[in-house]
């Protein structure tokens, strides 16, 4: 056996009743490495210590056999193993450890997800070299079937292959940096349709006979329900919706009308130029009375205990209605897909309603639409009544 474990009292400070992990590699000269995140309770002092115990020495002689399977097998290279000390949840945490400024937040917390499910899985010590790709494989099992929320609901299929793109962009990243991969390969890449089929459903909005149904008033979280009637009429996310103050709205005459437009330049979290956003008097009802400069417009945030009284709320006023995120129910984001929706049934132009709502490519805004065929006839109808016309002036 050409590698094995052993346990050594802890030097660092305060960690009397610690034992670290270390492998050995049985070569000329012998060497031996660290494993981090990993160790051993001197004395248990507790059913949980004894419980950890028995679960690391499970883990470390598991990883263990499998090196030293790979190693007679001749697919694994030792001195690769040691230049790579640290785990991919470690890796990967020192990678998104950067300012927001330099990394989204909606992509970052994509990451952290991502790395906490990699770390349910595989624990904190599996290595970038001994991720084969069975192991990934195996993973995207695992997420499909067992992986929940930590309120115990399943993932979509749209949030796990996210959070397998995240995962895998650090393995690409580490391999960009010369960090060593099982095979000098990145497993990601072997991996046979690696992201799972999304489900055609039809996901929930709120149309607009719909709309003139919601009423705030009988929500139990006023501000939350009033902000999500306010994403419906401006296609503005939560994000942007929180951060609007009444600095931002603006005032200006309209020359053809001679009336005067409410607006905002508003820079979206997930956008880079800004768009202009006009409120017309149904949003300013919802607004409410102007306050201070820096004064928030809707003080609300999207808690569980908030987001429960609004699905209450949505519920109780549409119900036979899906509501929540299985199934592609109704969620505060539907507020941005029904805009849009409701934008391209009246006949908006599609380059439009993406100019509207900020988005970069006219593929991401096609993909909010959420109405199916509930216009089909008047549309095929209108279709004949041009060929038609046509037809007859042809005849003429």
């Amino acid at each position: 056996m050409k590698i094995s474990w052993y346990k050594r009292q802890s030097r660092r400070k305060g960690q009397k009743n610690i034992f670290d992990i270390y492998l050995r590699f049985n070569t000329k000269p012998i060497t031996t490495q660290r494993m981090h995140n990993t160790f051993l309770y001197k004395k248990p002092t507790s059913a949980e210590e004894t419980r950890h115990n028995d679960n690391e020495k499970i883990r470390t002689n598991k990883y263990v056999a499998d090196m030293n399977l790979d190693e007679r097998q001749g697919i694994l290279n030792i001195p690769d193993l040691k230049k790579q000390t640290d785990s991919v949840v470690q890796w990967g945490n020192n990678y998104i450890d950067v300012p927001l400024s330099e990394m989204k937040r909606d992509s970052k917390n994509a990451y952290i997800q991502g790395l906490k499910l990699f770390e349910q899985y595989f624990g904190k010590h599996k290595t970038f070299v001994t991720t084969k790709i069975e192991d990934i494989e195996n993973w995207k099992k695992w997420l499909k079937n067992k992986a929940v929320t930590r309120y115990g609901h399943r993932y979509t299929t749209a949030t796990l292959n996210t959070y397998m793109n995240r995962v895998k962009v650090i393995f690409e990243e580490a391999n960009n940096r010369g960090v060593r991969m099982y095979k000098r390969e990145i497993p990601f890449k072997k991996v046979k349709n690696l992201y799972f089929k999304e489900e055609k459903v039809i996901k929930e909005y709120i149309n607009t006979d719909e709309f003139v149904r919601l009423d705030w008033r009988y929500c139990t979280n006023q501000e939350t329900a009033k902000a999500f009637m306010f994403s419906i009429l401006t296609g503005l996310r939560t994000s942007d919706i929180r951060s609007l103050t009444w600095k931002d709205v603006k005032k200006e005459r309209d020359a053809k009308t001679d009336e005067y437009i409410n607006y905002s330049y508003i820079k979206m979290v997930k956008g880079q130029e800004p768009i202009r956003v006009l409120y017309p008097d149904i949003c300013m009802e919802l607004m409410g009375k102007r306050g201070a400069r820096d004064e928030r417009i809707f003080k609300y945030s999207l808690n569980v205990t908030e987001n429960e009284k609004l699905k209450m709320w949505l519920l109780n006023t549409f119900p036979n209605k899906r509501i929540g995120e299985k199934g592609g129910g109704l969620t505060f984001h539907s507020g941005r897909a029904s805009y849009i929706t409701n934008m391209l049934l009246l006949g908006v132009s599609p380059v439009k309603v993406q100019h509207y709502v900020g988005h970069k490519d006219l593929k991401t805004t096609l993909r909010y639409y959420r109405g199916s065929g509930e216009t089909q006839w008047e549309d095929i109808q209108e279709y004949s009544n041009v060929l038609k016309t046509k037809r007859a002036t042809m005849s003429v």
